[in-house]
């Protein structure tokens, strides 16, 4: 969501239990840009970054694609981290068609949110990229069991929480958490036998700088303690892309 100075953005990671437990967010830096990420223990790479220049983008993977994809060649949080040097959002468009071209990625979506309140949506199939408007006021969600099952029960979750409360981090937060629905395959925080969520992340954007928290989620219950990791923005120009 985007405030008058700046712009919040939460996300929940669902893993198989197998997987290893991801680093926390730290400082890095890539083409002389720093930017915030946690990093996949598996892949090396991540699943949202915010950096200096007020680029924040996240990845889901992209179960329903309707079309077979090549066998990647590439982990798709590799993607990710190849558009955290991103100065705005025009140049991760250029970035994200250059990448998809080189490398075969599983398919997935990218969301950013840009300076100047812009934000943009990719859709890559595995063959094609796509670059589609989307109302950012809605959540997005993925499931690799009953996908459209249970994306369209957490879109009607979202729905009934926005009817009674305005739209704001503490009702995205919420959202996220769902401290008044069991975590089951349908939950936001969500449980399963083989896979679960395992982390909420929430970026929180400012003039100046931006902070990421991280909560990690040891077992089936609540998200742990929130942990804060902050980094100076440059200054930020106007960014011409908006789809």
């Amino acid at each position: 969501m985007f405030r008058h100075d700046g712009h919040d953005l939460f996300f929940s990671r669902d893993e198989q239990r197998t997987r290893p437990a991801a680093e926390r967010p730290q400082r890095l830096e890539s083409g002389g840009v720093p930017f915030l990420a946690p990093r996949d223990a598996k892949g090396g790479g991540t699943w949202i970054f915010s950096n200096a220049h007020g680029v924040t983008a996240c990845l889901l993977n992209f179960y329903q694609a309707r079309f077979p994809a090549p066998p990647p060649t590439r982990s798709r949080g590799l993607l990710l981290s190849d558009l955290a040097p991103a100065a705005d959002l025009a140049d991760l468009d250029i970035r994200i068609q250059a990448a998809t071209a080189e490398s075969s990625y599983a398919p997935c979506y990218v969301v950013a949110l840009g300076p100047e309140t812009k934000a943009g949506l990719w859709i890559w199939t595995g063959r094609v990229l796509h670059r589609v408007r989307y109302p950012m006021r809605a959540p997005i969600s993925t499931s690799s069991y009953d996908g459209d099952r249970i994306v369209s029960k957490r879109g009607e979750e979202f729905d009934r929480l926005a009817a009674k409360h305005p739209l704001t981090p503490a009702l995205l937060r919420r959202y996220h958490e769902s401290p008044d629905r069991p975590a089951d395959a349908c939950s936001v925080r969500m449980s399963r036998p083989d896979a679960r969520s395992v982390s909420l992340t929430h970026v929180s954007a400012e003039p100046a700088n931006v902070v990421m928290s991280y909560a990690e989620r040891d077992g089936d219950e609540d998200f742990g303690e929130r942990r804060n990791t902050s980094l100076r923005l440059f200054s930020t120009k106007p960014d011409p892309l908006t789809i």
